[in-house]
């Protein structure tokens, strides 16, 4: 079977349409239809329904959605084992989720070229949930991601508490609405938690935008509040003051480090979990609160 048609395939469940799968892959929405065509032909079974409201899998194709991330979990892990360079023991493919850290990146490669010279390292800044994905299909072998995703051969460990605080470039006490407000999508405990303890029924924020550096970047050049992780404000790192705003509790959440059983225990003789942790926090260049120091 042409592998490309299982990940075609998984791509367009994961996405709910062909056109969103056809902007992942980076092809034409004609080629999804046909490899999709090509891939019911070859098996005689009617994979996936498209209708109104996107694409849904059949009884078959739910039963071959497991063989198919089976199928594109190994083909990937034996490429990426295949195709090292001289020198160069093994790759360590690695994913962030992109409203975790700033400035992480660079921090932790040059950490892991200091300490693991022999090790390749690849890494991809998606979602969380983009992020669980490809590390189940094979594609990562770690991640960082804030929140929790039930996948088989997939472990999360608890990294560090990381809640986000309400700030503001006044220092003020709450309010029910701020019109200078700028929204950051966290995720769903944030979405919860301002719709439960704010009047925002209705209304809509000055701004909204998809990456904190840009909310970040916005607040300090305009004014206004913003929420961000605590650590953050700690650090005192920031052009502009910012104020906690007062009243106003803190969203609870953590950082996990996710990584595939299988892929792992193939590379434990050249990086530890615990090294690689160690790695992560030296980047940060931060003790979270209740952390060891690092030795």
């Amino acid at each position: 079977m042409n592998i490309a048609f299982a990940q075609t395939f998984l791509e367009v469940v994961a996405t709910g349409s062909f056109g969103r799968a056809a902007e992942r892959l980076h092809v034409t929405h004609s080629a999804i239809t046909m490899r999709i065509k090509s891939l019911e032909d070859l098996l005689g079974k009617t994979l996936l329904l498209r209708n109104k409201y996107g694409v849904s899998l059949t009884a078959e194709g739910a039963q071959f959605h497991r063989h198919a991330e089976a199928m594109v979990r190994a083909w990937q892990l034996m490429r990426r084992q295949m195709s090292l360079a001289p020198g160069l023991d093994i790759e360590l493919s690695v994913g962030i989720d992109s409203m975790i850290f700033e400035g992480f990146l660079t921090n932790w490669i040059t950490k892991m070229r200091e300490t693991h010279p022999g090790v390749a390292v690849r890494c991809e800044s998606e979602t969380s949930a983009r992020l669980t994905d490809m590390l189940f299909q094979g594609w990562l072998d770690l991640c960082l991601s804030s929140e929790v995703f039930s996948r088989d051969g997939i472990k999360f460990i608890q990294l560090f508490e990381d809640p986000l605080v309400l700030v503001s470039t006044e220092d003020r006490g709450r309010v029910d609405w701020d019109p200078t407000f700028i929204e950051i999508d966290w995720g769903d405990a944030y979405r919860i938690y301002v719709e439960n303890h704010f009047d925002v029924a209705g209304k809509r924020p000055i701004i909204h935008v998809s990456q904190f550096s840009a909310g970040l970047e916005l607040v300090q050049k305009f004014g206004g509040s913003i929420y961000m992780p605590e650590r953050f404000l700690l650090s005192k790192k920031l052009a502009r003051p910012m104020y906690r705003v007062h009243d106003v509790e803190k969203i609870e959440r953590s950082i996990y480090l996710a990584y595939s059983i299988e892929a792992m225990e193939s590379k434990y003789a050249k990086i530890t979990l615990d090294g690689f942790k160690e790695s992560v926090m030296a980047a940060l260049n931060f003790r979270p609160m209740g952390a060891p120091a690092l030795v």
